[in-house]
C-alpha cells in the first residue's frame, strides 16, 4: 500500500511546495529449497524452508521546498526533509527446517535533513560562468536489534543499541563556459560525520560509542558537445566513505584510528 499527497503554494517570485507519502510493504519467506524434496512432491516450488521468515516495512516521508527567483541563473533552493522508518526482518542464512531458529533484525529511526544551494550567474574571463554554493545536514536518530527467533518468537538478544548519525556538507564550485561547446568545472567539498553509539549489553568502555572525521574533496571536470543536446564530459573527484556504525566502528576498539 502506498499513497501520495503533494500541495504547491505560490508565494510572490518564489515557490513553496510540501510534499506527504506514506509507504507500507509485507515480504514472505525468500530462501532456498531442497531439491529433492522437490522432485519427489515433498514441498512444492513455492514452499519456504522456514515459512515463518519474511519481514515488513511502515514508513512516512515529509518535505518542504522553497525556491526564490527559480529558473533563473541566481536560483535560490531550500530542501527541509524528515522520515520515520520502522523496519523489520526475520531471515535464515543457510538451509534450515522451521525447527531451527532464526535471526531477526529491527530498525525503528527518525531521520532529518536539509540541502540548501544559492546559483550565482555572472561572467569571468569574459565569459558566461555560474557560481554554486551549498550546504547540507542529514541526521538519523535510530534503535536497531538482532535477536535469535524460533517462528518468530524471541529466544535471545545478541546486539541491540541506539545509533545517532550526523553527516554535514558545504560545497562551492565554478563553471565556466570557455567557448560556445566547451565547459570547465571546479570545486571544492568539506564533509563531516559524527557517531555516537550505544550498546545495551555491553559495558562502557568495551567499545567504540563515538567517532569523528573530515575531510575536504576536491572536484574537476570538463565538458564538450560535439552536436546539440549532446554532451561529452569527464570528470575527477575524491570523496570521504563514512564507516558503518556497528562493525567499522563499535567493534574496533582497538584498531580505530590507526
Amino acid at each position: 500500500f502506498k499513497s501520495f499527497h503533494k500541495l504547491r503554494v505560490p508565494f510572490g517570485a518564489s515557490k513553496l511546495s510540501f510534499a506527504a507519502s506514506t509507504f507500507w510493504t509485507e515480504w514472505e519467506a525468500p530462501s532456498y529449497i531442497d531439491l529433492a524434496l522437490l522432485k519427489n512432491g515433498t514441498i512444492d516450488d513455492e514452499d519456504a524452508v522456514n515459512p515463518t521468515d519474511g519481514g515488513d516495512q511502515n514508513s512516512q516521508l515529509f518535505s518542504a521546498r522553497y525556491r526564490h527567483r527559480a529558473d533563473t541563473p541566481n536560483e535560490l533552493s531550500a530542501t527541509l526533509y524528515a522520515r520515520r522508518l520502522d523496519w523489520q526482518r526475520f531471515r535464515s542464512d543457510f538451509l534450515i527446517s522451521p525447527t531451527q531458529t532464526q535471526v531477526q533484525q529491527t530498525d525503528e529511526r527518525w531521520t532529518l535533513g536539509y540541502r540548501v544551494e544559492k546559483n550565482v550567474g555572472h561572467t569571468l574571463f569574459g565569459r558566461r560562468s555560474m557560481f554554486v554554493a551549498g550546504t547540507t545536514l542529514h541526521r538519523d536518530d535510530a534503535d536497531t536489534r538482532i535477536a535469535n527467533t524460533l517462528n518468530r518468537e524471541l529466544l535471545r538478544v545478541t546486539d541491540e543499541g541506539p545509533l545517532q548519525l550526523t553527516s554535514i556538507s558545504a560545497f562551492a564550485q565554478e563553471h565556466l563556459q570557455l567557448a560556445d561547446r566547451l565547459k570547465v568545472m571546479g570545486g571544492l567539498r568539506y564533509s563531516r560525520v559524527d557517531y555516537e553509539i550505544g550498546d545495551a549489553l555491553r559495558a562502557p568502555g568495551t567499545f567504540v560509542s563515538e567517532y569523528s572525521n573530515s575531510q575536504v574533496s576536491p572536484k574537476a571536470g570538463i565538458a564538450f558537445a560535439p552536436v546539440r543536446q549532446v554532451d561529452v564530459y569527464a570528470n575527477v573527484a575524491t570523496g570521504m566513505r563514512s564507516p558503518t556504525p556497528r562493525t567499522e566502528v563499535r567493534n574496533s576498539i582497538g584498531s580505530l584510528g590507526r
